[in-house]
């Protein structure tokens, strides 16, 4: 109701008294700020060439891709003293440490050359942490950019991993919906919604941590062009499917997936997609809520 409300609520005219008020005040950035950048020649950059061309490399990305998925799902080892000690070092960095850290980090990752999946696992940690920390984004794609510049393989990793099919395969699991008060006890209906917040989050996370790598030339604009790509076609698929709670929690999520990416890429990435599903008639589309309908609306206005 109080989405519907937005469209039709009388304006009130403000005062040039309390305009002169507001014209007075601070104003303080609430989220991080980008910007954006002009349209470019997508660049070619080792790895992301050679993922559309030889038989080799397309191997090399099958078995990155398995390699990064089964990381994510298999227990933390936790006799592994190194990876221990990088841990410790990741969850201890601040902007003024990156490059020593950085150092470190490469000392031990290079004693275990022989071993391409130890150099996931730490990569795994690091994206893990600025997926479901986005405060810490920024700082953690420093470190990143820091690793990458000795150690090339990297970059082709963080292709696979900034890709949306390996965000579902890692962190996407059922899709959670918000509980209704009456369906479940007081404690699991706190537990439920904390989990619900955490689900919504990720999505945000990813797109944000995305976006600070792409800013730092690490991910390619192809990639992140495919990114937006893949989430609006699969929106466009999932509001025309029968109302359905959990669907319509996950177009929302998509949406706001869209909405952080299009923060820095400009309205110029899903314009024309946008305005096609929100041109399909109402009646069609039982799984695109009020909420989700405005969300789209304010991103054609950004």
């Amino acid at each position: 109701m109080i989405y519907a409300m937005r469209s039709t609520i009388t304006r009130l005219t403000i005062t040039e008294a309390m305009r002169a008020i507001i014209s007075d005040m601070q104003v303080l950035p609430v989220a991080p700020v980008y910007n954006r950048r002009a349209a470019a020649t997508p660049r070619i950059r080792r790895g992301f060439a050679a993922s559309s061309g030889s038989s080799a490399a397309a191997t090399e990305d099958t078995w990155r891709r398995s390699a990064i998925v089964a990381v994510r799902r298999s227990p933390r080892v936790k006799d592994d003293a190194d990876y221990e000690r990088i841990t410790g070092l990741v969850n201890k960095v601040v902007a003024s440490t990156v490059e020593d850290k950085a150092k470190t980090i490469y000392e031990i990752i290079k004693t275990r050359a022989d071993d391409p999946t130890f150099r996931i696992r730490i990569l795994n940690f690091i994206f893990d942490r600025g997926v479901s920390m986005p405060f810490f984004a920024q700082v953690l794609a420093d470190l990143i950019a820091a690793l990458c510049k000795r150690l090339p393989e990297m970059v082709e990793d963080l292709a696979i991993y900034c890709s949306v099919e390996t965000f579902e395969a890692m962190f996407q699991e059922a899709t959670i919906t918000f509980p209704k008060r009456d369906d479940v006890s007081e404690v699991s209906y706190d537990d439920r919604v904390c989990a619900w917040n955490k689900q919504r989050e990720l999505r945000r996370g990813f797109g944000l941590l995305a976006l600070e790598l792409f800013s730092r030339d690490l991910v390619s604009e192809d990639m992140i062009g495919g990114a937006i790509s893949t989430a609006t076609e699969d929106l466009e698929d999932n509001v025309r499917r029968p109302k359905d709670a959990v669907v319509i929690e996950r177009v929302d999520q998509s949406i706001t997936f869209i909405g952080e990416l299009v923060k820095f890429l400009g309205v110029r990435a899903v314009k024309e997609k946008v305005e096609r599903i929100l041109a399909i008639p109402k009646t069609e589309t039982p799984c695109l809520g009020m909420r989700s309908r405005f969300k789209l609306e304010d991103i054609l206005r950004s």
